[in-house]
């Protein structure tokens, strides 16, 4: 009896633990967020009634005042005007007198002229003194070079020209290129992508805040005096003496608060990347920092406390004409704010940032009271009426928002519920990811129609009957679906002949050969030992030849060569589980392979060696930058078959399952189908993107050859290997001892079976 006790409360704990685990483990964010969030909005566009390219708004006290540019002459102006634009009064005698640098060639004696430069950069003072940033026309290899010394020029209201103020170069920020000033009462701030100057009144030099490089030193103490490294990409002055700005640090964007006096960091607050800001914008009389991305508007206090979100776009009209993911560089984002107390914003639109120009505007009033109750109410009267289909995810990336939107805007009778595990992927652990999803379809409390498994033991919930065929739903539907994939890869995929994960995205390994030495390789048969020979051959006609390069590596790197390695011989290990002879030998093979690829002095070193294999991860971004060779200098290969099987590998960076139990497995389907079709047009899955890489990159026979190449490789792809970093760390650490001479290859071989035989052991069947 009283075992039967404490087995019952043993379960009742387990039942609890996973009830938990169920209700705090992951973030919803499938419900509607402007009522969530407690924000309504009547959106409504402002048609800009002018022909005038719209470049900027500032407001200065009452007054507001715009730059435009004039599409007849291409000529800059400043003007004064309201927040609509419905009035535009240029701003004339000496400020009406500005030259771009593209005009400096039709000028028959620019030099000495002042101009603006690519773009124009002022600001504005509390009393409607305007500040514009030009350069001096210099003559430099015979032609009129627009950016020689920098100068401020103060105008009055009415755009008399009062001062010029010769802005001292910066010592610690070279090749400065300004986006923006900003005049005080003692000085000016000039910010650029490198770095931020200030200057008194007279132009010299107070104080310089420099990211880092070699030549940004402080020429008193030999230290450099910097922000973090990364682009600064905009910035705003929140008092006297305190600035933010957004910074790219290339993993992440940064909204730092500085304190300018003392050059200190006072806040830091960073964005990931399901959170990319392109905007801020401090509002003083609300005591806020507003940043924004081409989704969301976000806000902070001016303490760098989160006071949350304003807006999301993607629920609003604005959320069409700012989809990155729909429109690509096309896409408008916002470029200023202007709040109409008490209820209203606007927002301006604008296009790139290498040319902005303001073409929409938005305007947003608040709903207040029974209007909002009202409101509400309406939208969850619709709500109901919609299916709901239900996505899990391990985090949040960036553009999964915007498809969700976009496909809601397609189908008004779908709900799309985005559930994430984790927010960022920063704080996304996959061991305990894993231990949740087991947990939901242990407990059979699963709440998700479509989930994300490319970091998740699919193969064991394949077999263990969660996951649906994906040929037994709306087959139709999917058998024309199914046509735009290579079906190689649709079938590497299968388990038991069944279909129950639908790859997204790929990735694979490619060899860019010298074309001399691999001509008569067998370009998809070849093993490492084929490349181990003709590298041998090689040096025997030139002793100094470097054989190898692998992607990442400078020089000889052990885990860059065992990562492509173990990329061909994996596939072949895992299939030789209960069959310890055949594991020795290729593990044997194995290690032979590492310790003739691991002679230090047969790696090139960049960029001066030009080695007879490079091995790397295929990364499409990276394919222009060498399709010229491919068939000139090198051959494009796939990464050496596997030793035993013949077989070429590739892994699953992202992939969806249709949950067994989902009520609408069709709709699940459709808008599965449509996430996997809007991930790349250049997705290496579907065969027409090799007839856009034609299109695009496609301008010679050799070209077009080449992308030839890369289609026969992705077509040879027949094995789906897991990465599972139980397998490769069981491997790792005794072949490092074994390449470096600390052990002999017998031991290294006994102990990583033995290691391979206890995780066969505690994982049977993965």
């Amino acid at each position: 009896m009283n075992g039967n006790k404490a087995q019952r409360a043993r379960r009742l704990i387990c039942a609890l633990l996973i009830l938990i685990v169920l209700i705090t483990g992951c973030n919803n964010a499938g419900n509607n967020p402007a009522v969530e969030s407690g924000s309504l909005f009547e959106e409504k566009e402002i048609s800009i009634q002018t022909d005038f390219e719209l470049l900027s708004i500032r407001k200065a006290n009452d007054k507001f005042v715009c730059s435009y540019r004039d599409p007849q002459d291409h000529s800059y102006h400043l003007a004064y005007t309201d927040s609509k634009f419905t009035k535009i009064s240029p701003i004339l005698n000496d400020a009406g007198n500005l030259i771009p640098a593209a005009e400096l060639l039709d000028i028959e004696n620019p030099y000495g002229k002042f101009n603006i430069g690519a773009r124009l950069v002022y600001d504005l003072d509390d009393n409607g003194n305007i500040y514009i940033l030009q350069y001096e026309t210099v003559k430099k290899d015979d032609l009129p070079y627009p950016y020689g010394k920098k100068m401020i020029f103060a105008y009055n209201k009415d755009g008399v020209l009062t001062r010029k103020i010769s802005i001292e170069n910066s010592d610690r920020i070279p090749d400065m290129q300004p986006g923006e000033i900003i005049a005080q009462d003692n000085r000016f701030i000039i910010v650029a992508g490198t770095g931020i100057q200030m200057v008194d009144l007279e132009g010299k030099t107070i104080g310089e805040i420099a990211v880092p490089s070699n030549k940004a030193v402080d020429v008193v103490n030999k230290q450099e005096q910097t922000v973090s490294i990364g682009r600064i990409i905009d910035a705003a002055l929140i008092n006297k003496n305190e600035m933010v700005i957004l910074q790219d640090q290339m993993d992440r964007i940064d909204l730092i608060a500085y304190n300018l006096s003392n050059q200190k960091n006072v806040w830091t607050k960073t964005f990931r990347e399901h959170f990319l800001p392109v905007k801020i914008q401090f509002e003083k009389e609300q005591d806020r920092i507003f940043v924004a991305s081409n989704d969301k508007v976000i806000s902070f206090g001016a303490d760098g406390a989160e006071t949350g979100e304003v807006i999301d776009f993607n629920q609003y009209a604005a959320g069409i004409d700012n989809s990155t993911i729909m429109n690509g560089d096309k896409a408008l984002a916002p470029g200023y704010f202007v709040f109409e107390q008490p209820d209203f914003m606007n927002v301006y639109m604008v296009t790139s940032p290498i040319d902005p120009q303001i073409n929409k505007i938005y305007s947003y009033r608040t709903l207040t009271g029974n209007e909002k109750a009202e409101r509400m109410a309406a939208i969850e009267k619709e709500q109901a009426k919609k299916t709901n289909v239900t996505l899990f995810v391990p985090f949040i990336e960036y553009g999964l928002e915007q498809k969700i939107a976009q496909y809601e805007r397609l189908n008004p009778h779908i709900k799309i519920n985005l559930i994430s595990y984790r927010k960022d992927a920063e704080e996304f652990n996959p061991a305990e990811y894993s231990k949740y999803a087991d947990s939901q379809l242990l407990s059979n409390k699963t709440r998700w129609d479509i989930m994300a498994v490319q970091l998740l033991p699919y193969e064991d919930y394949i077999k263990k009957g969660y996951l649906a065929d994906i040929d037994q739903i709306a087959s139709e539907q999917w058998i024309k679906g199914k046509e735009r994939f290579f079906p190689n890869i649709i079938d590497s995929v299968r388990v038991d002949g069944k279909l129950m994960i639908v790859p997204a995205r790929i990735a694979m390994h490619v060899n860019l050969a010298d074309k001399k030495t691999a001509r008569d390789l067998p370009p998809l048969q070849y093993k490492w030992s084929d490349l181990i020979r003709l590298s041998s051959d090689a040096k025997k006609s030139n002793s100094g030849i470097k054989s190898w390069s692998f992607f990442g590596s400078n020089g000889y790197q052990f885990p860059f060569t065992y990562e492509e390695i173990m990329d061909s011989f994996q596939t072949d290990l895992l299939s030789a589980q209960g069959s310890p002879e055949g594991q020795k030998q290729l593990l044997t093979q194995f290690l032979d392979t590492m310790k003739a690829i691991g002679i230090k002095g047969d790696h090139a070193q960049p960029p001066g060696d030009n080695p007879l294999f490079h091995l790397t991860p295929f990364i499409p971004s990276h394919f222009p930058n060498y399709i010229e060779l491919i068939g000139n200098e090198k051959m494009l290969l796939p990464s050496p078959a596997s030793p035993k099987s013949g077989k070429h590998s590739f892994t699953l960076q992202e992939g969806y399952s249709i949950n067994e139990d989902s009520k609408v497995k069709e709709e699940a389907l459709k808008f599965m189908l449509f996430l996997i079709e809007s991930v790349d047009p250049n997705n290496l899955i579907f065969k027409k993107s090799f007839d856009n890489l034609k299109e695009q990159l496609g301008t010679s026979d050799q070209r077009r050859n080449a992308i030839e190449q890369l289609r026969t490789i992705v077509a040879s792809l027949n094995a789906l290997r897991d990465l599972d970093n139980r397998i490769t760390d069981a491997v790792l650490s005794r072949t490092e001892q074994y390449v470096n001479g600390i052990t002999d290859k017998e031991t290294a071989v006994r102990t990583i079976q033995d290691k391979l035989r206890e995780i066969e052991r505690a994982y049977p069947g993965n």
